[in-house]
């Protein structure tokens, strides 16, 4: 599927770094969790100082010598991995501003921001109802990455979840993007959750799903299984609905706080500039 890319904004939006190191927090609304600390500090290298780079990593016996800011780099920060679970089953086909659209467009300038800093990246998804990957490294031009994912088709399977855990998922850092609409998400990060330093999901909902605002009938058609139903939409069915999206909530709330993962609800309506620039950063995936 196609999907927005703007090279103009891809520079923009390159400004921002990736945050490896996570930070501690209380709840699971605001910020991408720490799970655990770094393990070695082993001196290996300099880089040049970018925007973002804590004043206390910089070499200032160097500055001194060079008057060019450098920053010492550590064994523990040379080169992490990130995993990034796409969701791409046909429930996230949906909405005026597409959810699958919108995540191929959040996995596409995440991934590069991630390859910019030397990361690499894992990308995660269904190739029809198979387990599948794709990665990324800093040699990948963000045309590339593009290509890749434009190629990747919604799955005809109708749990992604079940599916990505029949394969190893490499250690470091996750990112979970998708609708969850699942009862296998507690299981999934579960499985995901061994050797995860900094995990996040991200719960794209458009409002209409988590607030309906339709009456009298109508033919529900159910994206996955194509099953029809014709209902009458009243504001007892409305409120049932609701409930049953509350409490689908929490038990995901629940999930990702068990297994030390920060959630947010993104919106697909709002623009790309605000999701990296106020929630990202918000959530502390991005500084």
């Amino acid at each position: 599927m196609e999907f927005y890319y703007n090279k103009e904004m891809l520079n923009n939006i390159l400004r921002l770094r990736f945050n490896n190191e996570g930070v501690h927090v209380s709840n699971n609304y605001g910020r991408w969790k720490h799970r655990k600390s770094g393990s070695s500090m082993e001196f290996q290298d300099y880089r040049n100082y970018e925007k973002g780079d804590e004043l206390r990593k910089v070499d200032w016996s160097y500055y001194g010598r060079s008057r060019e800011l450098m920053v010492k780099t550590y064994n523990d920060e040379r080169k992490k991995t990130v995993n990034i679970f796409l969701d791409n089953t046909k429930s996230m086909d949906y909405g005026k501003s597409n959810k699958y659209k919108r995540a191929l467009e959040i996995a596409f300038y995440i991934i590069s921001i991630i390859v910019k800093g030397y990361d690499d990246v894992r990308l995660y998804y269904l190739d029809g109802i198979k387990a599948s990957y794709c990665d990324f490294s800093k040699n990948s031009h963000p045309d590339n990455i593009y290509d890749t994912l434009s190629k990747i088709q919604l799955s005809q399977s109708e749990d992604y979840f079940t599916n990505l855990m029949s394969i190893p998922v490499r250690r470091g850092n996750s990112l979970v993007i998708s609708d969850f609409y699942s009862d296998k998400v507690d299981e999934f990060l579960e499985h995901i959750s061994v050797g995860v330093r900094c995990g996040s999901c991200l719960n794209i909902l458009t409002g209409e799903e988590i607030n309906p605002d339709y009456r009298g009938l109508s033919r529900l058609i159910d994206s996955e299984s194509n099953s029809k139903r014709e209902i009458n939409i009243d504001a007892h069915v409305v409120k049932k609905y609701k409930e049953i999206v509350d409490n689908h909530l929490e038990s995901i709330v629940q999930s990702t706080d068990k297994w030390g993962f920060s959630y947010s609800i993104l919106d697909p309506r709002k623009d790309l500039e605000t999701i990296f620039f106020h929630d990202m950063v918000n959530l502390g995936l991005l500084r």
